[in-house]
């Protein structure tokens, strides 16, 4: 089953979401065109196993991890290829080289670091390009440390650092927007100061306006704090909807599903994906 359209019409936010909401693993290909403001190349393909990203590469050559490993001469390059041929591991290589004594957990820590945490938050400055997810793909371990970033975590992190907000600006809750927490334990992810201070004064009373006053800060920089803890599930809805005179099943059909068409298609990844639709965040 592969899902294809364009990043104009489907973000990475939403393809980020489908993936997390359904506990996807596959591949996420990424053609990127030249016109983005990106340090990325002009292709990247993300790895998913059950919701969690296991690897970004630019290359399918399965040489990525390989090369990061050679480069800090942590391994002797005779093992290096003799792991780097056709079935010459069993299990993700990071686990592999630790079962082994040769890498240890900070530095399969450190890999994980350059091979996925900075790349993906590079990934929300893209706007352009085509996008193709296969559900049927099938990981290689030679690319894989055996660590996994969750999907809402990775969205937290490149939502922080984004600076161009212009495609969102629609969605940010607005200043006399209302939420609620929608866990009651301290979250999940390791929040930064300011997502702290927005946490501990959420609660279901208090506007974004006044929350923005109470902490001093620009009312834009709370709504987009707000935003980005709502679309990771931490924060109460923010009101959204479908585009415009567009039915769920439409919007799949526009983005393309399956190679040749709907015909053979995952009937329930289809229906997935339309139940998603129906919550699209942008």
């Amino acid at each position: 089953m592969e899902i294809t359209g364009q990043l104009l019409e489907f973000s990475l936010l939403n393809i980020f979401h489908f993936i997390e909401q359904f506990h996807q693993t596959g591949l996420l290909s990424l053609e990127l065109e030249p016109s983005d403001d990106s340090q990325l190349g002009k292709s990247c393909y993300l790895w998913f196993q059950a919701g969690g990203i296991v690897a970004i590469v630019e290359q399918l050559d399965n040489q990525h991890l390989l090369s990061m490993i050679d480069k800090r001469g942590w391994i002797a390059p005779e093992l290096l290829n003799i792991l780097s041929e056709p079935n010459g591991i069993e299990h993700p290589l990071g686990v592999e080289l630790k079962t082994n004594g040769q890498l240890n957990a900070e530095q399969l820590q450190v890999l994980f670091h350059a091979q996925v945490i900075q790349p993906v938050c590079a990934l929300f400055k893209l706007s352009r390009g085509h996008f193709s997810f296969n559900s049927q793909a099938t990981l290689p371990k030679i690319e894989m440390t055996g660590l996994s970033l969750p999907v809402a975590e990775a969205t937290l992190l490149g939502l922080r650092v984004l600076r161009d907000w212009k495609p969102f600006t629609a969605k940010l809750p607005t200043p006399s927007d209302v939420l609620n927490k929608n866990v009651v334990a301290k979250p999940r992810f390791q929040l930064d100061a300011q997502e702290r201070q927005v946490w501990e004064l959420v609660n279901g009373k208090t506007s974004i306006e006044a929350i923005a006053k109470q902490l001093q800060q620009p009312l834009e920089s709370i709504q987009q704090i707000a935003f980005r803890m709502k679309v990771v599930g931490l924060l109460g809805s923010v009101s959204t909807s479908l585009m415009s005179g567009e039915t769920p099943e439409e919007i799949v059909t526009e983005i393309g599903v399956g190679a040749n068409g709907a015909a053979g298609a995952n009937p329930s990844l289809v229906k997935n994906l339309v139940n998603l639709l129906n919550t699209k965040i942008v």
